[in-house]
């Protein structure tokens, strides 16, 4: 094994495999936070209809998750390894649809519900998640395999949690600053000079954003090896192994069968469909409830980022005191809090400023607790593909080891997309006609979160990691 290609060897190797979350977080927080305000509030097309396009786009990154995840399960070491080639197969699809997503037929004044727009957003959607999706799991997938020790796992996913920060953050600023370019942001619609000027500059940013995530994943690629289990002399001219079709559904589904993980599945569906309300509603709500316009849409983000920096840094510090699933409950218990607490926006504040000031510290605290969401399942998903190759190991009707991690991280990411899916579809359903402008609607989305919130911790509560 060459020592100098080793994940473990050089700290600059935890980095090189790490910027990759950046690279694949950066247009999926793009592409999540902007497309619905781009459909609804300046294409025009209904918000249910948008919804529907979401939802389908997230079940086929859903599905293509397990799929690739199997997939590379299922991959013999070739010369360039066994997980990393998917990562240069997503590359052309999802630069494609990045940037076509954001060239649509724009909805006849009147027409919300305008079916070839809502068919272009179905169809270009699905061609975006289905790129991202090719290489987004066998990424994840590489993690118990590159650090097989806890203590690695927990750098590693450190390092992971600031790129995804960087990512998401990114990705956020990327949205406030096109937000904050619009001098009236509740007069939007193509038609109109701020939608005229959203339409004109997306695409570019669109093209600006495949550009560094192309970057960041093409690094990835090159920091990372997996020759580290053979030699190359050893090397498989046939890279995949033959499986019936009956062994891959039951390898699709393994995770299913082991109690932690599958209380660990419930828990991701609730988690993500709280985060994803969270994350799709922030830009309604300045608008709607807090009044934002043009720079202030910026300038909130930066009162806000502080919050996310000091967030990831006490979540990653917990860790060693708390342990993963301890650490991980006490984020999700002031979420709760945090998120009911968004009723207070039902008064009416004498001062302007006192709304934002407020609104400034609710989304802080709440950012805060999420990026908890970025530290925490990988390495818990990590030690639970440990509990189920130890017990296969110990099992006598099982003396040979069986690769599950991609069937793990791939089950994983399909609980996570159909969970952000059925929160869309919810979103749509509460956003259509007019409530999409109502600010009351707005605000009683906050306890809803509030309450997703606590089904998911109940189920994480019940997930019992082995002493390691």
């Amino acid at each position: 094994m060459n020592l100098k290609t080793d994940l473990k060897s050089k700290n600059i190797n935890y980095i090189g495999f790490a910027i990759g979350t950046m690279g694949f977080m950066l247009p999926i927080t793009f592409v999540n936070a902007y497309t619905f305000q781009f459909y609804v509030y300046t294409v025009g097309l209904d918000a249910l209809l948008v919804s529907i396009g979401m939802f389908i786009g997230l079940v086929v990154f859903s599905l293509g998750a397990i799929l690739s995840g199997v997939i590379s399960d299922n991959m013999k070491i070739g010369k360039f390894g066994k997980r990393r080639p998917f990562l240069l197969l997503s590359l052309p699809g999802m630069i494609f649809f990045m940037i076509l997503i954001w060239m649509p037929p724009n909805c006849p004044d009147g027409q919300t519900m305008y079916w070839p727009t809502a068919i272009y957003l179905w169809v270009v959607g699905v061609g975006f998640s289905g790129s991202v999706a090719m290489g987004f799991a066998p990424y994840y997938s590489m993690l118990p395999e590159q650090a097989p020790t806890e203590k690695e796992r927990v750098k590693v996913a450190s390092i992971q949690g600031l790129f995804n920060i960087i990512g998401v953050v990114g990705g956020m600023a990327v949205v406030m600053v096109l937000q904050s370019q619009l001098s009236d942001p509740l007069n939007s619609k193509w038609w109109q000079l701020s939608g005229q000027h959203i339409l004109s500059i997306t695409p570019w940013i669109g093209g600006i954003i495949t550009i560094i995530s192309t970057i960041a994943i093409v690094i990835t690629f090159f920091s990372t090896q997996e020759n580290y289990k053979q030699d190359d002399t050893e090397i498989e001219s046939t890279n995949f192994k033959r499986t019936n079709f009956k062994k891959s559904i039951e390898q699709i589904f393994a995770p299913t069968k082991h109690i932690n993980n599958k209380n660990f599945l419930w828990q991701t569906i609730f988690y993500n469909m709280a985060f994803r309300l969270c994350i799709v509603v922030m830009i309604p709500f300045l608008t709607f409830v807090l009044h934002l316009k043009e720079e202030n849409y910026f300038i909130f983000f930066l009162l806000i980022a502080p919050f996310a920096i000091s967030g990831f840094f006490f979540w990653q510090k917990l860790i060693s005191k708390t342990g993963l699933i301890n650490g991980f409950s006490i984020s999700i218990k002031l979420s709760i809090g945090i998120s009911i607490s968004g009723l207070i926006f039902l008064f009416n504040f004498p001062k302007l400023w006192i709304g934002i000031l407020l609104g400034v510290i609710i989304f802080g605290l709440l950012v805060s607790c999420l990026l908890a969401g970025f530290i925490f399942p990988n390495p818990i998903t990590s030690a639970l593909v440990d509990e189920i190759k130890v017990e296969k190991s110990q099992s006598e009707e099982n003396n040979q080891e069986e690769d599950l991690s991609g069937a793990y991280f791939g089950l994983n990411l399909f609980s996570m997309n159909i969970s952000s899916g059925i929160a869309n579809l919810i979103l749509g359903i509460i956003f259509v006609g007019d409530n999409a402008e109502n600010p009351q609607i707005i605000i009683f989305i906050f306890p809803v979160i509030g309450l997703i919130y606590g089904i998911g911790l109940f189920f994480l509560q019940k997930v019992k990691l082995k002493n390691r």
